[in-house]
């Protein structure tokens, strides 16, 4: 059997990993709602794989390469359909015995990375490591810059999730043997011996080991820990960002700007859900992979151009 999939890196060879043939196809339009993209695509072949080892296949090819489109494909009603055009050959071909310089694209990891290598080590994972990987992207919504006519916005949800998965990687901070005194529940054994900052800064010290990444990381994780967490659990708080028209030129959003508009301004709520995002998928990656990188976060930057 044999199916094709948009995607940003295909082989520049064949490769075959656990029953799975994989080679690049050619270059393809998509016609879709908002207009024509073009993307690279690649052929899959099998002939006793399982849905099963399709999927696992599909959900480790998107999280290192971080590659929305061929998931999105892969589950569309468009999966069996002539969508895809083809447009030549294709512009991206990326070797796949060194994968380093695109799992944390534009940065480059310092050591070889074989694509079937990480494969194996996502094939050895526990379930529950592969659930954390499958629960990140739950939720994952377009990303494109909402305009004054949306009403629905997912990115509280989104956020969520990122926000579980990264706690659930963290931990919960261990407890203390002592016995507190309360005036109306009385003797309370169970409570943490640290707070939940400390608690989550001294965890990110011992996977990042980068003073000034941990201290990056904690303020969006503390942010939305305290102020998004607990109200969208409790409270159902619906997201009151809308969009506000920016003056002409480049904004860029980095945590000064995010922190202080993400509440009002719908860009700088997709900005701080995107340093989520970077920072679950890193923290994901180290503790599948042990890749040991964590890249500074990127800034979202929009532009405005008055015709």
């Amino acid at each position: 059997m044999k199916f094709t999939l948009p995607t940003q890196h295909a082989p520049n060879k064949e490769v075959t990993i656990n029953g799975l043939t994989i080679s690049p196809a050619t270059r393809v339009k998509i016609e879709v709602g908002f207009g024509t993209m073009y993307w690279d695509s690649m052929n899959i072949e099998f002939s006793e794989c399982s849905q099963n080892t399709i999927n696992e296949w599909v959900i480790f090819h998107n999280i290192i390469f971080n590659d929305y489109i061929s998931l999105e494909w892969y589950e569309s009603t468009n999966f069996d359909t002539d969508k895809m055009i083809p447009e030549g050959e294709c512009n991206y071909l990326l070797d796949y015995s060194d994968i380093s310089n695109k799992i944390y694209f534009p940065n480059n990891y310092p050591h070889i990375l074989r694509y079937a290598d990480l494969y194996k080590k996502y094939l050895d994972q526990s379930r529950e490591n592969k659930s954390l990987i499958k629960a990140y992207f739950n939720s994952k919504e377009n990303t494109r810059i909402t305009t004054e006519r949306t009403i629905r916005n997912s990115s509280f949800l989104r956020i969520l999730v990122l926000f579980s998965i990264t706690e659930s990687i963290i931990g919960t901070a261990p407890k203390c043997p002592g016995i507190v005194e309360c005036s109306v529940h009385g003797k309370i054994h169970s409570h943490s011996k640290t707070t939940s900052k400390e608690w989550i800064e001294h965890r990110l010290s011992e996977i990042i080991k980068d003073t000034e990444r941990v201290e990056e990381y904690l303020k969006v994780i503390w942010e939305i820990r305290q102020k998004i967490r607990h109200k969208t659990v409790h409270e159902a708080l619906i997201p009151k960002s809308s969009n506000i028209i920016q003056d002409e030129g480049e904004i860029v959003w980095d945590w000064s700007r995010t922190s202080e508009e993400w509440r009002e301004n719908s860009v700088a709520l997709l900005s701080l859900m995107l340093k989520m995002d970077e920072i679950t998928r890193n923290l994901l990656l180290n503790k599948i992979f042990n890749l040991n990188l964590f890249p500074e976060l990127k800034p979202l930057r929009s532009k405005r151009v008055v015709k």
